[in-house]
């Protein structure tokens, strides 16, 4: 099977599943996608309040695209979830490269603190490419950010209005 063109763009398809989360899930989806030729070359999961969001995109040959679709439909009724797909040509993913993580907490987290550390990091030229909760009490939430070094955005998170309850720290 060949995904990639003369000028290096790939066939592939984005699938988003969203639903209740229950055990299961992403293994369902494998085992309808595992009879076909096609490789996984992004993914991403989270849940929140029960609720799932499971990105997965895939190469494949275009022609297995109706079956696929075919497949996930009933996949989509059996298990009572939403799956949808987009098909299409696209480049070839960039590696991931994490150039900074940002680790913020505070008691109680508002959105007045993360609007500060995105725009300080927007402002910086950063890119922010992944939120993660790592606790509740306190509230710690770490972000990956690429496009800046660490010293650009240090200094950026130095601008940023004091906030007593905030801790920021970055690796």
């Amino acid at each position: 099977m060949s995904i990639e063109s003369a000028d290096k763009q790939i066939f592939s398809g984005l699938i988003l599943l969203t639903g209740e989360d229950k055990p299961g899930l992403a293994n369902s989806l494998f085992e309808a996608l595992s009879p076909f030729a096609v490789s996984i070359i992004d993914i991403d999961q989270i849940v929140i309040n029960e609720r799932v969001i499971l990105t997965i995109q895939i190469a494949l040959n275009q022609a297995h695209q109706g079956a696929i679709e075919d497949d996930l439909a009933l996949l989509s009724e059996r298990l009572g979830i939403d799956i949808a797909c987009v098909f299409g040509e696209s480049a070839p993913p960039a590696a991931m490269i994490h150039d900074v993580k940002l680790t913020m907490s505070a008691p109680k987290m508002v959105p007045r603190f993360l609007n500060s550390v995105t725009s300080a990091a927007f402002s910086a030229g950063g890119n922010i490419l992944r939120f993660n909760r790592i606790s509740l009490t306190p509230m710690v939430i770490e972000l990956d950010i690429s496009g800046v070094s660490a010293t650009t955005l240090q200094e950026a998170i130095s601008d940023l209005q004091p906030e007593p309850e905030l801790k920021i720290s970055l690796s």
